[in-house]
């Protein structure tokens, strides 16, 4: 899967407090992250200088958490790299 392909299947939730898809891990982000089931979460990950999105929480290497309207699902594992360069 590519990143314009995810865009369009998982459909992110933009924050409204800044107008992008990420979100943080405290405040009013975490708040809102809390509301949504694990399977519509993912998270921006940085590795050698690249950054990737995965589905699920993740902690090490984390740049920031995305939420999706479409869930992802069970059993299914996702790692792609996004455009930023």
């Amino acid at each position: 899967m590519n990143f314009d392909t995810w865009l369009e299947t998982y459909k992110p939730i933009v924050n409204p407090k800044d107008d992008t898809m990420y979100w943080e891990s405290f405040g009013n982000d975490l708040i809102e992250l809390k509301k949504h089931k694990l399977h519509n979460i993912w998270t921006l990950i940085e590795e050698d200088g690249k950054e990737y999105i995965v589905n699920g929480i993740r902690l090490i290497n984390r740049i920031s958490f995305i939420l999706t309207k479409q869930a992802w699902k069970k059993n299914e594992r996702f790692r792609f790299r996004t455009k930023t360069v």
